[in-house]
């Protein structure tokens, strides 16, 4: 997956809103929770369980299962503070913006190349559905499709497809 770096990320923000969740539903506020959301902040924007891992490695030395790693992931997404989503056949996971502005990416579901991209009018339209009796708690648009390499690399194999056929 490409990796888009992440900046200017309030790292107390979310600790202090995972601590505000955890009281309010009564859960404990565990060591492993703090460090595992910590490393999360410095994760790129787009990152994978395998990609918090070796952030929580370059931390120091910490036993952490992976059961844990997917336990306090779920428990992020249920506090608001991690969204996700699959391609090709994996978990992807992103710190929900602090802010209402609108984030959009593109995602190759092909080699997993995920680019943050400006989209005119997509501000508009996502404003457009708020007004509609609908609330947008988290506002990121996810578009689906190919790079521009990986689009090439498949006309490539249907032309070459065609020829044998021929």
């Amino acid at each position: 997956m490409a990796k888009i770096k992440r900046t200017g990320i309030d790292s107390e923000y979310y600790e202090r809103s995972l601590r505000e969740y955890l009281a309010q539903k009564g859960l404990r506020c565990t060591q492993e929770r703090v460090m595992l959301l910590r490393a999360a902040t410095q994760c790129p924007t787009l990152f994978t369980l395998e990609d918090l891992q070796g952030q929580t490695e370059k931390m120091g030395p910490f036993a952490v299962t992976r059961p844990t790693y997917y336990n306090a992931l779920n428990l992020y997404q249920k506090a608001g503070l991690v969204t996700s989503f699959r391609s090709r056949g994996q978990t992807v996971y992103q710190l929900t913006p602090t802010d209402m502005r609108i984030r959009c990416l593109t995602v190759c579901t092909r080699c997993n190349a995920a680019k943050a991209v400006k989209a005119k009018n997509v501000d508009e339209a996502v404003r457009h559905v708020s007004t509609r009796g609908f609330s947008v708690r988290t506002p990121i648009v996810y578009l689906y499709g190919l790079c521009l390499r990986c689009y090439q690399e498949e006309l490539k194999q249907q032309q070459s497809s065609c020829k044998k056929e021929k």
